[in-house]
């Protein structure tokens, strides 16, 4: 009899300490999905400030006006221009 409620009791230690132990870890698990899914939100927030900066950088930009192309087409020298025209190409 004393050695049958000895067992009983180890057994009974074992499963506390087991259900102990597993919630523990279940804890430990939980704050560390938790964690990683604030830094998650963390990140895409940066990345949403840091395309709404370029976006407001490119809005502010100056406009420039087209530049004139370096070859001009006098009247008097076709000639040339083509010549011009086609060293550049």
């Amino acid at each position: 009899m004393i050695g049958s409620l000895n067992m009983k009791t180890l057994r009974w230690s074992a499963l506390a300490a087991g259900l102990g132990i597993g919630w523990f870890e279940y804890r430990s698990h939980a704050k560390c999905e938790k964690q990683h899914a604030i830094e998650h939100q963390y990140h895409q927030q940066q990345l949403l400030i840091e395309d709404a900066k370029a976006a407001y950088a490119r809005s502010k930009q100056p406009v420039r006006p087209p530049t004139e192309s370096p070859l001009t087409l006098d009247e008097d020298n076709v000639e040339a221009y083509l010549t011009q025209l086609e060293k550049s190409a």
